[in-house]
C-alpha cells in the first residue's frame, strides 16, 4: 500500500508541475487518472490537503506524511 501511495503522489506532483495553471482537484484528477486508472478522486484531494496544509513546502510535507523527501519528490 506504501508504495502505491507514493507513485500516486509522485504522479499528481509530476502532472502539477507539467501545468500553467491552477487546476481543480477533479481536472487534475482527470490527468492523473490517465495514467493510473485506480486512483480516486479522494486520493488527488487528500495529497493536494497535505501539500496545501504544508504550504506546498516539500520537506514539511514529506514529514507530514511520514516518508523521506526524495521519496515524494
Amino acid at each position: 500500500m506504501r508504495l502505491n501511495n507514493t507513485i500516486q503522489r509522485r504522479t499528481i506532483l509530476a502532472e502539477l508541475q507539467k501545468i500553467n495553471c491552477h487546476p481543480t482537484a477533479e481536472e487534475l484528477f482527470q490527468l492523473v487518472h490517465l495514467r493510473l486508472p485506480r486512483i480516486s478522486l479522494g486520493a488527488v484531494y487528500r495529497n493536494l490537503a497535505v501539500l496545501e496544509k504544508e504550504g506546498f513546502n516539500q520537506t514539511r510535507a514529506a514529514k507530514r506524511l511520514g516518508i523521506s523527501r526524495s521519496t515524494l519528490w
